[in-house]
């Protein structure tokens, strides 16, 4: 029912938007579908409506989309007009200041990470066996 709604609204709009955004939308619709198919294989297979070949192409299907539709995952976001601080992502910034904001987000005092000089972990774990006479 949403793969038939997705292409039902593709088919729709194709019309009255340009042919790269119609394009776009396809892709998203393939890398939805193939997706959905992968999270239930199990059933298709016990089922029958796939083969154990055919699932193994599901995942190399859903790999060769990504990078199609790695280009427009930005626009696709902010289509959807959500705010840089809502997203809370340096790497989908509206300004383009991808490195000065991943810089910003480590040297923030309230960044997690910067509690402590020391994590615990290091502390537990790494400090000992630098001390030690090996």
């Amino acid at each position: 029912v949403l793969v038939r709604s997705f292409w039902a609204a593709i088919d729709y709009l194709r019309a009255r938007v340009a042919p790269g955004i119609a394009a776009v939308l396809e892709n998203c619709c393939h890398l939805f579908s193939l997706w959905w198919m992968q999270e239930g294989v199990g059933d298709f297979l016990q089922s029958g409506y796939l083969t154990a070949q055919q699932a193994g192409l599901l995942r190399s299907a859903v790999r060769r989309l990504l990078p199609v539709l790695r280009v427009d995952a930005i626009p696709l976001v902010d289509a959807w007009g959500h705010s840089d601080h809502s997203l809370n992502s340096a790497l989908g910034r509206r300004d383009g200041r991808v490195y000065e904001a991943l810089w910003e987000s480590a040297q923030a005092k309230m960044n997690p990470m910067n509690t402590e000089e020391v994590t615990p972990a290091f502390r537990e774990s790494i400090y000992p066996w630098r001390r030690s006479r090996l």
